[in-house]
């Protein structure tokens, strides 16, 4: 039992080390949060990464359209009037 819950303690922590700031830049042709060009770097985010939505972005509508239960470390929305 102990063996299990070091494993997930490390799987935890090994998930969260490795999440990365990605900036929405919107220069897709959609909205959808899956679509690499929308991001700056055309690097999708994938979970647990920090998303900024800035306010020099070139399309402010943004669909999260991942899975029901992918989660992200944190949302930042500096300013603009996004449409998510």
């Amino acid at each position: 039992m102990k063996t299990l819950l070091v494993a997930v303690i490390l799987t935890i922590c090994s998930s969260s080390a490795f999440a990365t700031v990605r900036t929405w830049d919107g220069g897709g042709a959609d909205t959808n949060w899956q679509t690499a060009a929308n991001w700056t770097g055309d690097v999708a985010p994938v979970a647990n990464d920090d998303l900024v939505f800035p306010v020099s972005a070139a399309q402010f509508a943004a669909n999260n359209n991942f899975g029901f239960f992918t989660t992200f470390s944190s949302i930042t929305i500096e300013g603009g009037t996004y449409t998510l």
